[in-house]
């Protein structure tokens, strides 16, 4: 890119007179740069632009003022650094005629899961992780975005993944369902009848936009995942188990699951399983299991409970679910 052109989208003041006049790639980790790189200063630290100087850097993006003796260096100063990263986003999304669509997190999970090939990249994380993104993007690419505040910052036409309504669900249990669609019916995937409607959403969004999908169950998803277990917590086959351990990592379905949890089944059944340093609000009425560390869960074994619904990731719980027992079990 021109700098004269990225000084003009970004409104910026260029403090020094260089030589040259373009850069190859817009980068923020300094210590990535090649030669003739942009480098993007996110953190106003003169040891990353000097590093970056160091790598080859041509022109350096930050809110501080020039100081040094290199003038051959494009410094270009501006005021904001996140509203010149939106800027540039702006500018780019028209350029390469990109497309950005807003899904919640569990849409953009489906869409994840069940998209044959990648037609659209999800992206999740910080304005800085998602322009890093789309500055890789190739011309005409679709990504789908969580954060409505970030998408309509740099794409305001942006189409919105609606949830599906009129959708005639069978349920079998909390954690398979059967539906009808439409014409279409769709016989007993493993999926909890609170998410139906989001998948069917999902469905139709794909087949509006020619998005090849395939359905295949168990769906790849990492919200409400069920792991069913021993009474001495062990992992164990799906439907196997004398327990379940149900993991969520997103708070806002926690408060939606934990409804359709206590809709369902007896309070006496069901145990919430909270960190401790992590503050969420709830109106459960029932036990509630608070640690600090993933190893306190063996204190589990010992709580009378059919369904526990655990505020963390499934897989930090891996190695946890899979240990060999410290001593060996007898018969009495």
């Amino acid at each position: 890119m021109k700098i004269d052109n990225l000084v003009r989208i970004v409104d910026g003041v260029l403090q020094t007179t260089p030589s040259i006049d373009a850069f190859e790639e817009m980068l923020f980790d300094s210590a990535k740069i090649s030669r003739g790189d942009l480098f993007i200063d996110t953190e106003s630290s003169r040891e990353a632009i000097e590093e970056a100087i160091a790598k080859g850097a041509y022109a350096i993006l930050t809110s501080l003022d020039f100081q040094g003796n290199d003038d051959e260096i494009a410094w270009i100063k501006v005021d904001d650094i996140s509203l010149c990263i939106i800027k540039i986003l702006r500018f780019l999304t028209t350029q390469k005629s990109l497309s950005i669509v807003l899904a919640t997190p569990l849409q953009a999970s489906f869409l994840n899961a069940i998209q044959s090939e990648k037609s659209i990249k999800v992206l999740n994380g910080s304005l800085y992780y998602i322009a890093k993104e789309l500055f890789k993007a190739r011309e005409n690419e679709v990504f789908c975005l969580m954060d409505e505040t970030i998408i309509s910052s740099i794409y305001p036409t942006f189409e919105r993944i609606e949830k599906a309504l009129h959708v005639k669900i069978k349920p079998k249990g909390l954690f398979i369902s059967s539906f009808f669609d439409e014409e279409r019916y769709f016989h007993e995937l493993r999926l909890p009848a609170l998410f139906v409607n989001d998948l069917v959403g999902v469905l139709h969004f794909c087949e509006t936009k020619n998005i090849a999908y395939s359905l295949e169950s168990p769906l790849c998803v990492e919200h409400f995942y069920p792991q069913f277990i021993t009474n001495n917590i062990r992992k164990k086959e799906f439907g196997m188990g004398e327990k379940v351990l149900i993991f969520e990592d997103h708070e806002t379905l926690l408060k939606d699951e934990l409804a359709y949890l206590q809709d369902q089944i007896r309070s006496e059944q069901l145990l919430l399983c909270l960190p401790q340093s992590k503050a969420i609000e709830t109106s459960f009425k029932g036990e509630i299991f608070y640690f600090n560390e993933v190893d306190e869960c063996e204190a589990l074994k010992d709580k009378n409970f059919k369904y526990a619904l655990i505020f963390a990731k499934k897989e930090s719980f891996d190695t946890f679910l899979t240990r060999d027992f410290s001593t060996q079990p007898t018969l009495f």
